[in-house]
């Protein structure tokens, strides 16, 4: 606190004032306890603030000014302003952080993320009706962004009859055989190399017709789809049929419904998708 309203003043003899006032409590009153008056007669806080305390680094009878207490911005060692919501109070160089919520979020250091490293083989192994699924990231390694996985398609066998996805993307990439996939007006034998975005809303399927197994990649976009294959496989564990219902019913806790006929999907096989 301050010594008087402006701090000390020169008196009649040029002598400069010093804070030998006496000593108030937060309720107005002096060392004997009784309520402190002003000039006018009235208790301090009506129609007159009081007169604030002595400065609590200057005893009473001390000759040592009154010196207020200076607040002043520390720029560091490269004489830069600090960043903001940092201020350094003196007298003891304490830092006092800004009282606004988003400039200490600002200073709170947190930790940048690392990239993710999937050697070969690692990740979620799904076996769902014979095509093994190996989910390289899921929604938990994301954050929900997205999903990888690299699957094995024996021969004659069905990955997935059409469907349609209404809350989330794929793209399927080819890497080893031949794909047969359905683009929603018929299908198509894609190669190595060959991609298909299937799109959300566009109705899409794969299988196997060739004579030697598949090998291709899956992105999932967002993530969270993987979720459908670990319910089949843990139907299938537990002695369940895999049924056209059942698989309607899962399908569904994603957003997912079925598109098509059995008719038009050629060999007959196990459905993982």
């Amino acid at each position: 606190m301050l010594c008087g309203p402006v701090g000390p003043k020169r008196t009649s003899r040029g002598r400069r004032d010093r804070c030998n006032l006496p000593l108030t409590t937060a309720a107005g009153r002096g060392v004997s306890g009784a309520p402190r008056r002003t000039r006018a007669g009235r208790p301090p806080g009506r129609g007159r603030p009081p007169v604030p305390a002595p400065c609590p680094r200057s005893p009473v009878g001390s000759r040592r000014p009154c010196r207020p207490a200076v607040v002043r911005v520390d720029r560091g060692p490269t004489g830069r302003e600090p960043a903001r919501g940092v201020r350094r109070a003196a007298p003891g160089n304490s830092v006092v952080p800004a009282a606004n919520s988003w400039q200490t979020a600002a200073m709170t250091d947190t930790e940048p993320p690392r990239p993710l490293l999937s050697r070969p083989g690692d990740g979620e192994l799904i076996d769902v009706a014979g095509v093994r699924h190996l989910f390289r990231l899921t929604a938990r390694q994301t954050e929900g962004r997205f999903s990888f996985e690299e699957f094995i398609l024996p021969p004659g066998t069905v990955g997935a009859r059409p469907h349609v996805h209404h809350g989330h993307d794929e793209y399927f990439y080819v890497l080893e055989g031949e794909l047969t996939l359905h683009n929603g007006e018929g299908e198509v034998t894609a190669g190595p190399g060959t991609l298909l975005a299937a799109l959300r809303g566009s109705p899409h399927g794969f299988r196997n017709a060739g004579p030697a197994p598949v090998r291709a990649l899956c992105l999932y976009t967002p993530a969270g789809y993987e979720g459908y294959f670990r319910d089949v496989h843990r139907a299938v564990a537990a002695g369940a049929e895999v049924t056209d219902e059942l698989l309607a019913e899962f399908r569904g806790r994603y957003r997912t419904t079925s598109a098509g006929s059995r008719d038009d999907e050629g060999p007959a096989g196990g459905d993982g998708e």
